[in-house]
Parts: C-alpha cells; sequence; structure tokens
C-alpha cells in the first residue's frame, strides 16, 4: 500500500540524487515560462484575471529556479529551537550557491491536505526564528500531493496571491521506481469575467487643505511627497488597492487650495459585476446571496474604511503644519474625475497593490518603451508624473478609443472633440487679455486625452499596410506658446486613418466643430458651452444623432440584443416608450445641447453596432507564447454558465481573449461545435478582417491559428 512514508522516502532520494529538476514536466515548465515572457512586440493591457495567472505562474517560477544544487538539511526532524515543541517539516533544503530554503511538504489524501498550508507556515515562522530577516524571496515551498482537494486548493491561491509566497504546487505520479512530477496550477481562482475594472468599482474620497502662507511651494511640494509615499508603503504592507491624485485647486478662493483624491477598489462592485455577467450565482451559496442583498441596501461603496484608518495614522501627522483641513463627500473616481477636469491641475500621483504593481511593471515593459517612447523614456518614467500616472489609472478601466483595432464612429467622433477641443484652448490662450484662472486644469485634462488618442492612431500607422505616414511632424503641446494648426493633420487623417470615408469624415468633422462644447472623455457639456454659436451646431449635432437612430431601427447589427438595449435607453432619455421607423425625431433639434449630450453615448454604441468600422490591414502576427490552457479554461466555464458560442478572439491589435458570441451576427450563421474539448470558435481580427470560424483545439496549441488563412 503507498503511504506518505513511501512517497518520502523516494522524492528523499531523488532530491539527494539531482534528479528533481529533470523529473518535473519539461511541458508544464515550458508553459510556465511562457506564461511570464514578456512579449517586446505586443502592447501590455490591464486584465485583473491576466494579473493572477502570471502571478501563479511567477510563483512557480521563483521556486522552480531554486531547485538546483539542493541540500538536504533536514528530512522528518523536528526543527523547532524550543524545548518541548515539535515541529516537523518533512524536508528542508538549501540552494548551495543562492542560499534559499525550501520547505517540502509531502501530502497523499484530502484528509492530510487540510493541515498542509499551516504546517507550511508554521515551519517558515520557525525558520525565520532561527534566522532572523529571512525575506519571502528567500523562502520557498513546495507542495507535493497525490490529489488536490478544493480546501487544499483555496490554501495554496491564498498563499500565492495574497501572502505573495512563492509555492510551487506539485501533482505526483507515483509509478513504482519512475516518480514524475507535474505542476498544478490552482483553480480555485474564480475568472472574475471582468478584465478592467468596472466604472464605478473605484471608491474615492477627498481630503481638501490649503496650504499657509509660511510654507514655500517646494517645501509643500515635498511634504506632500513624502506623506504620499509614507501613505503607499503602508497602503501595501496592509494588501490594499487603489490609488492618489494631488491636485492644485484653481478654482477656489485662494491660490494654496489643494485636494488629495483617494481611491480604494470596490470588492463589492466587483462582486456586482460579477453577478450581471453570471461569473457568481446568488443560487449557489448563501454567503452570495446575503451579500447581494447587502449591496441591495446599501449600494457597493466600499474599500475605503480602511484607508480612513491609514489617513489617520499616516497622514494627519504629517498635515499639522497645513490649514482648513477637511474630508470631503465618498463617490467613485469616475464621477471624481469629471468634477476636477475644469478645475483641478494634477501634481503627483501614486499607487499601491496591484495598480500599483500594474503601473510599475507597464512603464518597464520594453514595448511601452519602444512604441510609447515620447511618455515612457526608459528608465526616466514615473508613475507619481500626473502625465504619468492619469494614462496608466485611465488604462485600470476598459478603454474607450480604439480599443480592438477598428476606427469605429465613436473613435473618429472622440478623436475630432479632442482634436477641436485642443485648438480651441490654445486659441482662447493666446487671444486673453490676461491669463484664464483654471486654463491649466482644462488644457491638462484635455492634453492628456488627445495624446491618448494621438499616440493609439500613430501606432496603427505604423503598423498597418496601408497608412501612409504624415509628410510632415505634427508638433502638439500643453502650451499656449506653441500655437497649433489642426489642418495638416486633420488632412491626414482624413486621408490615411479614416481612408476617405464619407460617414466618418462628416463624424471626424462634427467633432471638430463640437470640440469647445464638449469634453470629449464623458460627453459632457463645456464651461464655454454658452460662448459659443450653440443654435448651427445643435442643427447639425441633432441631425447626426436622428440618423444613427434610424439606421439602428433598419440596419442589422453586430450584436441585436445589444443594440435593442440601447435604443431602449435612448427611448427612455427621449421620455418615449420605443423607437420605430414610425418615430417621427425631428423634435431633437428642439432640444439643448446639454439635452443632445444626454443621448450621446448610447446613440455612439448604436452607431458603432450598425455602421461599419474603418478597417486596414495587417501583416500576420508573429509568433508569440501564449498560455491557451487557460484560455480553454475560460471556454469551458462559458460552457458551464450556458453560453452557445464563446470563442477565443485575435484582434487586430493583437489583443488575445475569450467572450461569448451568442448574440453576434457572424456565430449565428456557422454550424455547432461536435465536441468542445476537441474544437472552439474563434473570431479572428489579426488580418484587419474579421473571421469567424471553427478550428482545432490541437491547432490552436500548436499556434497554427494566429495567422489568418490565406
Amino acid at each position: 500500500m503507498l503511504t506518505e512514508a513511501i512517497i518520502h522516502k523516494e522524492v528523499e532520494k531523488i532530491i539527494r540524487t539531482g534528479e528533481l529538476i529533470d523529473r518535473i514536466s519539461k511541458t508544464d515548465i515550458k508553459r510556465i515560462a511562457e506564461t511570464i515572457e514578456i512579449n517586446p512586440n505586443l502592447l501590455p493591457s490591464f486584465s485583473i484575471d491576466e494579473y493572477v495567472r502570471k502571478r501563479f505562474a511567477e510563483s512557480a517560477s521563483s521556486t522552480l529556479g531554486s531547485l538546483e544544487t539542493l541540500e538536504i538539511l533536514t528530512s522528518d526532524n523536528n526543527i523547532s529551537a524550543t524545548k518541548n515543541e515539535v515541529l516537523r517539516p518533512d524536508i528542508v533544503c538549501i540552494n548551495s550557491e543562492t542560499q534559499q530554503l525550501i520547505i517540502f511538504e509531502l501530502k497523499k489524501s484530502n484528509q492530510t491536505g487540510r493541515q498542509a498550508l499551516t504546517e507550511l507556515l508554521a515551519y517558515e515562522h520557525e525558520l525565520k526564528n532561527l534566522l532572523p530577516f529571512l525575506s519571502n524571496y528567500d523562502t520557498t515551498f513546495v507542495l507535493i500531493s497525490t490529489e488536490w482537494s478544493v480546501l487544499l486548493e483555496h490554501a495554496a491561491t491564498s498563499a500565492i496571491m495574497w501572502s505573495n509566497k512563492s509555492l510551487l504546487c506539485l501533482k505526483v505520479d507515483t509509478t513504482p521506481g519512475d516518480y514524475k512530477f507535474n505542476i498544478h496550477i490552482p483553480s480555485s481562482w474564480n475568472i472574475t469575467g471582468t478584465p478592467f475594472f468596472p466604472s464605478d468599482s473605484i471608491s474615492s474620497f477627498t481630503l481638501s487643505f490649503e496650504v499657509p502662507s509660511s510654507i514655500s511651494e517646494d517645501e509643500a511640494s515635498t511634504r506632500l511627497y513624502l506623506a504620499l509615499s509614507f501613505f503607499a508603503r503602508e497602503a501595501e504592507r496592509m494588501g490594499l488597492h487603489g490609488f492618489a491624485v494631488i491636485t492644485k485647486q484653481l478654482r477656489g478662493y485662494t491660490e494654496n487650495a489643494r485636494e488629495i483624491i483617494f481611491c480604494a477598489a470596490s470588492p463589492l462592485a466587483f462582486f456586482e459585476t460579477m453577478l450581471q455577467k453570471g461569473k457568481a450565482d446568488i443560487e449557489n451559496g448563501h454567503l452570495t446571496s446575503k451579500i447581494a442583498g447587502f449591496i441591495k441596501q446599501f449600494g457597493t461603496e466600499s474599500g475605503v474604511s480602511s484607508l480612513l484608518e491609514l489617513i489617520a495614522k499616516v497622514i494627519d501627522p504629517r498635515f499639522e503644519v497645513f490649514e482648513n483641513i477637511e474630508l470631503g463627500r465618498f463617490t467613485d473616481w469616475n464621477t471624481t474625475r469629471k468634477q476636477l477636469q475644469e478645475s483641478a491641475f494634477p501634481t503627483m500621483t501614486e499607487f499601491w497593490g496591484l495598480p500599483g504593481d500594474y503601473a510599475r511593471s507597464y512603464i518597464s515593459n520594453p514595448a511601452v518603451q519602444n512604441a510609447r517612447s515620447n511618455l515612457f523614456d526608459a528608465g526616466l518614467s514615473d508613475w507619481r508624473d500626473p502625465n504619468v500616472g492619469l494614462w496608466l489609472i485611465r488604462n485600470l478601466f476598459e478603454p474607450e478609443f480604439a480599443s480592438d483595432g477598428f476606427i469605429r464612429p465613436s473613435d473618429t467622433f472622440r478623436l475630432g472633440l479632442a482634436i477641436g477641443r485642443h485648438t480651441f484652448l490654445i486659441r482662447l490662450a493666446l487671444n486673453a487679455k490676461e491669463p484664464l484662472k483654471y486654463w491649466d486644469a482644462l488644457m491638462f485634462w484635455n492634453f492628456a486625452t488627445l495624446t491618448n488618442y494621438i499616440d493609439e492612431i500613430f501606432i496603427l500607422a505604423r503598423t498597418a499596410n496601408d497608412v501612409n505616414p504624415p509628410s510632415t511632424s505634427f508638433q502638439i503641446s500643453a502650451h499656449p506658446d506653441q500655437p497649433f494648426d489642426p489642418k495638416d493633420l486633420n488632412a491626414w487623417i482624413e486621408s490615411e486613418i479614416l481612408q476617405e470615408d464619407p460617414f466618418h469624415i462628416d463624424t471626424f468633422y462634427l467633432g471638430l466643430n463640437l470640440g469647445p462644447a464638449i469634453v470629449p472623455e464623458d460627453f459632457e457639456i463645456s464651461a464655454f458651452c454658452s460662448s459659443i454659436r450653440e443654435e448651427k451646431l445643435v442643427s447639425d449635432f441633432s441631425a447626426f444623432l436622428a440618423t444613427i437612430i434610424k439606421a439602428a431601427v433598419t440596419e442589422t447589427a453586430y450584436s441585436e440584443s445589444h443594440k435593442q438595449e440601447h435604443l431602449a435607453k435612448v427611448a427612455s432619455i427621449l421620455h418615449i416608450d420605443a423607437i420605430s421607423l414610425d418615430t417621427d425625431l425631428r423634435f431633437l433639434s428642439s432640444l439643448s445641447l446639454t439635452e443632445l449630450c444626454r443621448l450621446t453615448q448610447d446613440v455612439l454604441v448604436l452607431a458603432d453596432l450598425v455602421v461599419p468600422a474603418v478597417t486596414h490591414l495587417f501583416d500576420p502576427l508573429p509568433p508569440m507564447p501564449i498560455d491557451w490552457e487557460n484560455f480553454k479554461r475560460g471556454i469551458d466555464g462559458m460552457y458551464k454558465e450556458g453560453k452557445r458560442c464563446p470563442a477565443l478572439y485575435i484582434l487586430a491589435n493583437g489583443s488575445i481573449g475569450t467572450a461569448s458570441y451568442d448574440d453576434n451576427i457572424y456565430a449565428k450563421l456557422i454550424m455547432k461545435i461536435s465536441d468542445p474539448d476537441e474544437e472552439v470558435y474563434l473570431m479572428d481580427a489579426s488580418c484587419g478582417i474579421e473571421q469567424f470560424r471553427i478550428v482545432k483545439w490541437a491547432d490552436v496549441r500548436a499556434g497554427r491559428v494566429i495567422q489568418a488563412p490565406q
């Protein structure tokens, strides 16, 4: 009968003979290496689930790196230095080259597996009693088991994800005389289905204060820099996730007004989004129904109480020199951001937790430094620089501009708005008799948006085969001493980016004309709305919106259910029961620009669904390592949720992922998959043309689907 003692004896022999690494699956080791490999040609995007997957792989890789040149220190011996205490790890080794300590724990059954992580943590603590200041890097864990129970899976996930342990999980094949080990990636992480932060998932509150006249600007900046740096370190230690922005208030009664906006990830908002996407089920589990009931009664705002405690501990003692300190009300970050855009000039940003890891890895990524060198200089980029920090914060949320490599009507309109607003603000500053008090805030926020859009279209221009580069360079600056004439830029966008498409060109120029009046990111009315000629703009804008609404009624959409959802939202905003071919939309011309803006978000979604995007042709993507097994897990999960057409997708911008195409027009025209373990749907737009087809998982794993068929 196979016992833990027999397994222990075999594993110890394998370690002593230096065969351990050779007995671990080479396929698994390769998969781990590919998961954490950074592709210098692929721009990273923020994804919570991808971050978790990489964290598991990094933990396994770190431990694998410590398993060479092992010497066994103890085997089933008491390591406690305290009399009458017994702590008996199965095996403790030291790496003779790196001096890392490796604790092995061997488990055969679910019953003994219940104690595995508890024992490992106890042994780690005793090692640190003996060797003070032993770091997590210097202590790694190997958990070997013949079975992986639910409890053991969850314990391993917690140790890796939330306790930052370097843990390698091995499943042993106990063939007598020929033990083999497979790397086990815990599957207890419930894929959120929400790769980005939902729009209302970041809770924020504002700390307002004034800098007394006795303190210089340099001293105030230094104090704030140190205070926020201390705060971020403490937040990291507590395992919090969020960011902060320091701003100078330009519309206040005093020139010395400052604010710090503290932001925290809201677990309740994520839970609600997972419910909406079917990733959490109220029926399965007593806790989910109770949490859903709590949200219904109290809302999703959460995550800020711990920040309040940190403010009392870290910020308050360092703010005694400031005056008129007040805490503002709680709201979500996007609401706060909208309020800041015409009143506050950011001076510093800071990150902690998962957003902090993302911020630091993004600016260090070689693909980012190559493609976005103007903003992310190698070795010089600082996430605390607000020009960089606000870019990174925007990336935490689902991208709004050219997110799939195509140029859709909403992208064309936003681009026109951003360029039109920039042109207007530069002209306003040059012609003003005296500087506008809040011009810096207006210019900063719009320039941050514009540079994001311009950067995306120039990346498209460098990678697309059918885009000619501009014949002249474009100098765009946030300072009024560098006048901006958009004529050449607009002409290049028309011919190369928009490919002379009449609808998109009209949409672009409508955005240019509306730029002074509408903020491009949120379609909010600008402070300058009353100072421009509104009558002609309202007429053109209302006609544009009416045309799209009518087209949405008659044209087949990329996703019909999505189309009907947004038609219903438009009808609700207009206070009518429904929209049909008989609906008279001429009354839109009587609405104000403010009222039309309330329609814009939903109408542009309709435009994206029914108006063909401007497409470009790209070379096939180069071969790259991809963790297809994780994507298959996501596909399998969607089948279990009742989805009919879960598919892999490869977008024109190189992004790869999974999504449900149940309501997609392409999926309705294709046959059903006979065996989901053998075949998978693929939406391939990598060469600039969407192709929905069925491919073999064997071809996927072999990398034969990256290139579109000839």
